[in-house]
């Protein structure tokens, strides 16, 4: 039996497994539409001996995993898009970082700390739930 990792600050807590008990981050996505597809599927499976398995039956079915694969496929390339657009720009912003002399180097750490502690501040404030102590 292996050992799982532990996290050091928070030794109940194990790195890489999921907390059960704390509701999902703000963010996340919702499980209503899982809910409704998985509604949709059932209906179509228990209607399949109603209509004695027929093409219009196996159609449906059909047409509407095309659609929502292309609608995916469409979601997929804008989320890479996106991304490939933000790598770009912060590549752009870091391009002359190795000609900064070091005092330029450690003002720009502590602007770095300065802004990460702001970002924690609000999304602390903005998720009241997360307690100091999970993170």
């Amino acid at each position: 039996m292996s050992k799982r990792p532990v996290d050091v600050q928070n030794p109940r807590r194990m790195t890489g497994s999921v907390d059960l008990q704390r509701p999902p981050p703000a963010g996340s996505a919702p499980n209503g539409p899982l809910r409704v597809t998985g509604c949709i599927i059932a209906v179509w499976a228990l209607t399949g001996p109603l209509s004695h398995y027929s093409d219009t039956w196996q159609l449906v079915i059909n047409t509407g995993t095309t659609i929502v694969t292309f609608l995916m496929l469409f979601l997929i390339q804008n989320t890479q898009n996106r991304n490939a657009r933000a790598i770009d720009k912060a590549r752009e912003q870091m391009v002359d970082i190795e000609t900064l002399s070091d005092l330029e180097l450690d003002e720009l750490r502590r602007s770095r700390k300065t802004a990460a502690g702001r970002h924690r501040t609000l999304s602390a404030q903005a998720c009241p739930r997360r307690r100091s102590e999970d993170r």
